[in-house]
């Protein structure tokens, strides 16, 4: 299904874009220098609703048939892999950030890193909340509905959960960030499991009215979703309809696009390195970052239009490049370990080399 992996490829595209243009916008097209910082980051921020549960929605559609089969068959790597993944890259992240976040404290944003990452407030709590997700799906399967309503009453009810938690002190403001997260995307996963068979069956066809009519009503859906100013519960409502109808909008492209060959192996490439990608590209950014902000130290004048229109873009491409050749190079070295758990491995065992084993990690694997 070249659709899928170019919808993946898609999502982890934005993800990292998200991630550039928003944290990172700052520093790589500050206000004074700029007059476009700000736009981008309105962009990015506009497709809050589409970006995460896009890849819950095909993550959950992938894992349908995992779902069913044996724990043994699926405990590693569904849970124990990815947990493993999200341990070490977090420790990496702590061990390294503290160059663009806290220069004179390393020590103490280590620590902060480390009880984030126990809290699901890590930047790789993707990786986390996919094994509780599929744990979640796999224990309430038998009764499909009754699990997809349960998790949309918590969706409902998310902003209220997360604000109470909030209430509570500064010191819950970093478990609050990992509650909404786990409320808010969970229904997502479950959808993509229960719908699996119609959002399949409605890959098999090209729809361009259905691509054309789902992103003219999901661009307003998603403005007023995000940027205006609405109560909890009409909130909540907005969001959802914005999700939707920008979740069937890139499917409905996907499919479009997936039918252009070149296009399509664009998407395989991508697609199947997702993983890879959301690992290393938080590094990248916070390498560029640095440099970017020692650079406009130096400034003198306004960063050329064109170049405020083409840098964004050239950062998101040298951070999927970076990615994919660092997953290139361990291929090359075998350093399945960086992916997986690195004992025991079944398929050391049954001969596969660590280059399959490596490249069928992927966020959605099969």
């Amino acid at each position: 299904m070249s659709w899928v992996d170019l919808a993946r490829a898609l999502s982890i595209i934005l993800v990292v874009s998200y991630h550039a243009g928003v944290s990172g916008i700052g520093a790589f097209l500050p206000s004074d220098f700029s007059v476009t910082g700000s736009y981008w980051k309105t962009a990015n921020l506009l497709l809050v609703p589409l970006r995460m549960p896009l890849f819950f929605v095909v993550s959950g559609m992938l894992a349908a048939s995992a779902l069913s089969r044996p724990w043994r068959a699926v405990s590693r790597p569904r849970v124990f892999d990815l947990l493993w993944a999200y341990v070490l890259w977090s420790v990496v992240f702590g061990v390294t950030a503290w160059v663009r976040y806290a220069p004179e404290e390393p020590w103490e944003y280590f620590r902060s890193s480390m009880r984030n990452m126990v809290v699901f407030a890590s930047p790789y709590w993707f990786i986390a909340a996919l094994p509780v997700f599929f744990l979640v799906t796999r224990w309430c399967r038998a009764r499909p509905i009754l699990l997809l309503t349960a998790l949309f009453l918590v969706y409902l009810a998310s902003p209220f959960l997360v604000s109470a938690l909030r209430e509570l002190g500064p010191e819950f403001s970093k478990p609050a960030t990992g509650l909404r997260r786990l409320t808010e995307f969970a229904v997502w996963f479950a959808a993509g499991y229960v719908l699996s068979g119609k959002i399949k069956r409605f890959g098999g066809r090209r729809r361009p009215l259905i691509a054309v009519l789902a992103t003219v009503i999901c661009i307003p859906m998603c403005w007023f979703a995000v940027m205006a100013d609405l109560e909890p519960g009409t909130e909540r409502i907005i969001k959802l309809l914005a999700t939707c109808s920008s979740v069937l909008a890139v499917l409905s492209v996907s499919v479009l696009l997936g039918a252009l060959p070149t296009i399509s192996r664009l998407g395989r490439v991508i697609g199947s390195r997702t993983l890879v990608i959301y690992l290393v590209h938080p590094l990248v950014l916070n390498v560029l970052v640095v440099v970017f902000r020692r650079v406009y130290e130096h400034g003198t004048g306004p960063v050329p239009l064109v170049v405020e229109l083409l840098l964004l873009p050239t950062i998101i491409l040298v951070c999927v490049l970076i990615s994919l050749g660092f997953k290139a190079v361990a291929d090359r070295l075998g350093a399945d370990w960086l992916f997986q758990l690195p004992w025991a491995s079944r398929e050391k065992s049954a001969g596969v080399t660590p280059s399959a084993a490596v490249s069928r990690y992927r966020l959605s694997p099969e």
